[in-house]
């Protein structure tokens, strides 16, 4: 970047120097209730724009992720969480590591994670059949 100065009597000074940002992007997962009875779909918001994110990226615990999308480029991306039935009413976890993408400068982003309680849908209970003698 390049700067001009010009002070009160008219003399001139310039100066260039670089701009270095070191802050690194943030990511939000959203999406996610508190409970779900099936699969969900979680969106994975960068701070930035980044490059190099893939679902081989995301770290799921009891769970499996498919469908994923880059929905804004290199900015937003969905991607369908699906618990794995032996773990009901289970925790299961997402995951995106440090430094998964980077952003234009090299900055890797930070860590985030998200959780979700799986509860499967209660089934109806049997009806007995009426006793003798009961009304009905």
């Amino acid at each position: 970047m390049k700067v001009t100065a010009k002070d009160p009597y008219g003399s001139m000074a310039s100066a260039s120097f670089d701009i270095v940002v070191t802050a690194l992007p943030t990511v939000t997962i959203s999406g996610l209730g508190p409970k779900i009875a099936g699969p969900v779909t979680a969106t994975i918001t960068f701070s930035a724009v980044v490059t190099g994110f893939a679902e081989a990226d995301l770290a799921i615990t009891r769970g499996t992720a498919s469908d994923f999308t880059e929905v804004t480029t290199g900015k937003v991306f969905t991607v369908r969480l699906t618990l794995k039935s032996e773990f009901n009413g289970r925790t299961m976890v997402l995951t995106i590591p440090a430094g998964a993408a980077m952003d234009v400068n090299g900055n890797g982003n930070k860590r985030a994670k998200a959780s979700i309680v799986y509860q499967a849908p209660l089934r109806p209970r049997p009806r007995s059949p009426p006793h003798p003698g009961t009304p009905r």
